[in-house]
């Protein structure tokens, strides 16, 4: 999914959660909302790892790129590659911003909750044009599709 797609659910819960949950401060609103979209630097930062490139704008080409041959192959097709290895992407970064929330400062918790909301974006749109859901644990999907072809 991309980013403004995650920017536009993300404004929406923060809004709900503030009409539901009036008490939250504003400050863990925009947490939140920052952390529904920002989490995506793991794939910027997969770039540069790739590439060896800073550029952003050939980054934000480079995985458009990907995403395109993707969509254009048959569903089953797709199973075979994997796109990248986003490290925060996956139960760990939750449990150690949950972790942080806990032992350092309340706004992790909001930067946990963000990054879930935009797990589960990324869950609906995988089973959407995928045959299987990748992003559950960073750990698994290093060892599990490291060993897939690589999207080019």
């Amino acid at each position: 999914m991309l980013p403004q797609n995650h920017f536009l659910f993300g404004l929406i819960v923060s809004v709900v959660l503030y009409l539901v949950f009036p008490e939250i401060e504003f400050l863990g609103l925009v947490v939140f909302l920052m952390a529904t979209v920002l989490i995506d630097i793991d794939h910027y930062l997969y770039y540069i790892y790739r590439k060896r490139d800073w550029s952003l704008a050939n980054a934000i080409r480079w995985v458009l790129r990907k995403g395109k041959i993707l969509k254009k192959m048959r569903r089953k097709r797709r199973s075979e590659f994997y796109i990248g290895f986003y490290f925060l992407h996956g139960i760990e970064a939750l449990i150690l911003f949950g972790a942080l929330g806990y032992f350092v400062w309340d706004g992790f918790y909001f930067v946990s909750l963000g990054f879930g909301f935009h797990l589960v974006l990324d869950y609906i749109h995988q089973i959407q044009i995928m045959d299987r859901i990748d992003k559950i644990s960073s750990i698994y999907d290093y060892f599990k599709y490291g060993k897939l072809k690589f999207a080019k």
